[in-house]
Formats: structure tokens, sequence, C-alpha cells
């Protein structure tokens, strides 16, 4: 009973790969994709026809069309390697490595970073069937199609250089450029960030002189919005003897001081 009640397991949340697009030229890597997704989604585990329905649905509307095409039997469209098979006889271009290797011996760094161009090169490579010549031809190429070419006639200098020698030079040339690029970036900001710490520094500005307001009646600075406030306000004056204001601002006591002052 255990048995029975035993749920089976569930295929991994792998996404499979996008729609094909239908062009010869994309069918291997579309195709390599597609290995990878029956792999890791346990597809494989699943029923040939299971399999041959999840190919036809990941692969867009128009496999089905295609399919009808083929010489197969209903038996075979419903066989997942059957429909591979198909696949691979109407899209798979007959090698033809004069082509490929025409590929390869133009190689020329445009602007791309060493490593991919380097990645590229042994792309190109790959299906040129170079056999033992493969490293050799590879390390040419990389030496002729590199942007350096300071470094490309180095590199030609060297008699004992193999392809993992050229590799590492290639990408420590480029390491080192970089850097210098970068530490010239620096002291070159450092230089003027220097130059800006040497300014002088402008001279603070000056407060603005601010209006005193000085009374007339008590002599401090000091605004009364009621003459009540003023501490003078019924106050004697000792100087005049008037009313509301201090001696200190006495203006008849002013007065006084200026004529005695005033010259004959």
């Amino acid at each position: 009973m255990a048995d029975d009640n035993r749920r089976q397991p569930q295929l991994p949340n792998v996404r499979p790969p996008d729609e094909f697009s239908f062009t010869p030229s994309e069918w291997s890597n579309w195709r390599a994709r597609w290995a990878q997704y029956h792999m890791l989604s346990n597809l494989k585990n699943q029923s040939a026809e299971y399999q041959a329905n999840s190919l036809l649905y990941s692969m867009g509307p128009r496999a089905i069309q295609v399919v009808e095409t083929f010489n197969l039997t209903t038996a075979q469209k419903k066989d997942h390697d059957a429909l591979l098979d198909a696949f691979d006889g109407l899209y798979k271009a007959t090698k033809n490595t004069v082509y490929d290797r025409a590929q390869v011996l133009p190689a020329q760094q445009q602007g791309e970073p060493a490593a991919d161009f380097i990645l590229d090169v042994k792309r190109l490579a790959t299906p040129c069937e170079f056999g033992t010549l493969k490293d050799s031809l590879i390390r040419d190429r990389i030496v002729i199609g590199i942007a350096d070419e300071a470094l490309s006639q180095a590199l030609q200098l060297d008699a004992a250089l193999d392809l993992e020698k050229c590799v590492q030079r290639v990408l420590h040339a480029e390491q080192v450029s970089q850097n210098s690029a970068v530490a010239r970036d620096i002291n070159g900001n450092g230089k003027e960030v220097h130059k800006v710490t040497l300014k002088k520094k402008p001279p603070p500005k000056q407060q603005q002189n601010k209006k005193i307001w000085t009374c007339k009646y008590c002599g401090r600075n000091v605004k009364h919005n009621n003459p009540k406030e003023c501490p003078a306000f019924g106050k004697k004056c000792n100087s005049c003897g008037g009313q509301n204001h201090f001696g200190s601002v006495c203006l008849k006591k002013l007065r006084k001081v200026n004529e005695l002052e005033e010259p004959e």
C-alpha cells in the first residue's frame, strides 16, 4: 500500500531552451541546449512519446509543420530520437573543412578583450580537423591577429613559443596595459586634487553689519514695542528734570555739552 501511495518524483524546474528559429546555422547550438535540458530535467526518464511532444512544443509551432514533411511512420513521429535524427538530416549542413578553415585564417582582434579573441579563434578552429597541428595553428592565428603590433612582433621572435605560453603572454600584456591606464588616471586625478588643495582659500565673507537699534529714552540697544517696556518710562531725568528719559541720553544735556565744546 505504501508503494501505491508513493508520489512520482517531480521533474526539476529547468527552463527549456528558447524556440528554435528554424535557421540551419542555428540548429547545432539549439540541439546542444536541448541535450542539456533533456538531461537536467530528467525528461529522458519519461516515455518516448512524452519526450517527442516536449521536443516539438519547445521548438515552437512550426515544428509540427516541418515534421509533416518528413518521411516518417506514425510511430517514428512519436519517438524523440527519431525526430531528432530527422531534424539533423534537414538542418545539419554537410561538413566543409575548407570553409571552416577559411573562417579561422582571417580572424583579427577587433577591439574585444584578448580573452574573447582567443576564445573565438579556438571556437572557429574546433571543426577544422587540424589534427596534431591544431595548437600550433591556433597559436599562429593569435600571434598574427592580436591588435598589439609590438607584442605580435615580440611573440614572433620567440622560437620556443607554444599555445599555452602565447595565451599567457597576451593576457598578461593586456592586464599590464589596463593597470597602467588606471594608474595614469589615478595620478592625473591626484594632481588635479593636489592643485586644488594648494589653492588659497578665499577670505571668509565678512558678516554684514546688522542695524543696531538704540532706544533714545534709555540708551539701551533694545527696540521697545511698547513705551511702557522702556525702563526710563515714568522716570525723572537727573539732568534736566524732564520725564521718561535717562540723563545719559538727555538731549538738553547734549546740547549744553556741544555749546561748551564749540570753539570761540
